[in-house]
């Protein structure tokens, strides 16, 4: 797997088309695979206090062209299948953030304290609008805000990149705003 690195900084890439042209730039600089054997990339895009990195692996596992999955070093996340055999949800452990995990992480820091919630749910609003924002907050529950703002970044623009033509990240945000 060959490892880089990107920088998404919102005082130069203020738009949402502004990250998705400079991200799929950077994709387009990949080298195809040879043989049987695919490229493998590992983009480092953020970097946490404790050290540890938000990552992009390409390709994600349904490869869909410019695709790619969000991952944290050190981390395993909840993600829920609905099983129809069996008419429940069945809980496993996978490596990349889903959707439904960042919205439980939300769910219970908007319990654990709803005036510092506020000021959080501001935080996702700067970064749905493509500005730069503050990571400060702390929460005894879940995710520490740096890896779950981080992650929410992450996952608006993979949302641009694989619904460019349709909302993009609207999609996401929407779903979001059900925890306001």
């Amino acid at each position: 797997m060959i490892k880089l690195s990107l920088n998404v900084n919102h005082n130069t890439l203020t738009t949402r088309q502004d990250v998705r042209n400079y991200l799929i730039q950077e994709f387009l600089k990949e080298k195809p695979g040879t043989g049987n054997q695919k490229s493998a990339y590992r983009y480092d895009v953020e970097t946490l206090s404790n050290g540890d990195k938000i990552f992009l692996e390409r390709p994600a596992h349904l490869n869909k062209g410019m695709d790619f999955v969000i991952k944290v070093d050190n981390n395993i996340f909840p993600h829920a299948s609905y099983y129809k055999k069996r008419q429940k949800w069945i809980w496993k452990n996978i490596e990349a953030p889903s959707h439904k995990s960042i919205f439980i992480d939300l769910y219970y820091k908007k319990i654990e304290n709803s005036q510092v919630y506020q000021n959080l749910f501001l935080e996702i609003e700067k970064i749905y609008n493509v500005k730069n924002y503050s990571t400060s907050l702390n929460f005894k529950y879940g995710y520490p805000c740096d890896m779950l703002l981080g992650i929410i970044k992450w996952m608006f623009i993979e949302q641009d990149i694989t619904y460019w033509n349709y909302s993009g990240r609207e999609m996401l945000m929407k779903e979001i705003l059900k925890y306001k």
